[in-house]
């Protein structure tokens, strides 16, 4: 597709979205009309994603990077960043996913939201958000990480989608306000064999809490968190790289289990 004469921020979804259906790596950073500015990159991702959801059943919301004070150090930022997650791209506890689906295949351990309401506007406080969660489960986000030309910026990651490749959601749990969820512990085990460990505290004190900065971060640009959307916080455990043959399971104190298998040659 010639993309010569659209605006930068076409051009470089177009160019995102070709090369991630060709399995290319992606070369926007190295384009005279790479994004400059996070609000750039933004847009650069609504593009390419919706470009994306055109063909594979819209959103089933969005997921937050960069947590954690730690990673925002590392990429020069002061707040996280989100993406968004396809609905063809989520699935339950017990999903069976094809190594070859992916250019290189990772597992980070989450606790994954679902709203209860239209959230238009503030207040942002814990309190009105907390009040807007239905029920939180435990989770996967699946990630696949690909090959870049040009330095690892936050723009660049923004501009793809922060590596999201979809979750796997376990069962919803409604009576998580009288839960210690910050204190729950959660371990990941691979073909039985335990290879991290996290709390809920690890998701700046409270796995909930990000949403607060989501919904403003989302009113801010003009959109805005809805009723049934599903939002993956942070993870609790270090990505964990996946090939076939893994069968993955994710235990969490309060949250129950949920388990991954990863198939192919």
């Amino acid at each position: 597709m010639t993309t010569q004469n659209l605006p930068n921020e076409a051009r470089a979804g177009q160019l995102l979205y070709e090369e991630h259906q060709a399995r290319d790596q992606y070369s926007l950073m190295a384009q005279d009309y790479a994004p400059q500015t996070i609000a750039q990159a933004y847009a650069c991702q609504k593009v390419f994603m919706d470009l994306r959801a055109e063909s594979t059943g819209g959103y089933a919301g969005y997921k937050i990077g960069y947590a954690t004070q730690n990673m925002q150090q590392l990429f020069g930022i002061s707040e996280p960043a989100f993406g968004r997650i396809l609905q063809s791209a989520v699935s339950p506890s017990g999903a069976v996913l094809s190594a070859e689906d992916y250019i290189e295949l990772l597992v980070e351990c989450e606790v994954g939201i679902r709203i209860n309401e239209d959230i238009t506007d503030g207040p942002f406080d814990k309190d009105r958000i907390f009040a807007a969660v239905g029920e939180i489960m435990v989770a996967f986000e699946i990630v696949d990480s690909r090959p870049c030309l040009g330095p690892r910026s936050i723009e660049q990651s923004i501009s793809t989608n922060i590596i999201n490749a979809g979750a796997v959601l376990g069962e919803p749990v409604l009576n998580w306000r009288e839960l210690d969820i910050p204190g729950s512990e959660c371990r990941l085990s691979v073909n039985g064999s335990q290879v991290g460990s996290g709390r809920g505290t690890d998701v700046i004190g409270h796995p909930v809490l990000p949403i607060c900065w989501l919904a403003e971060a989302l009113v801010a640009r003009g959109e805005y968190l809805r009723r049934g959307d599903i939002v993956l916080t942070g993870s609790m455990i270090a990505p964990h790289a996946l090939v076939p043959g893994n069968e993955v399971t994710l235990q969490m104190e309060n949250l129950g289990e949920i388990g991954l298998s990863i198939q192919g040659k």
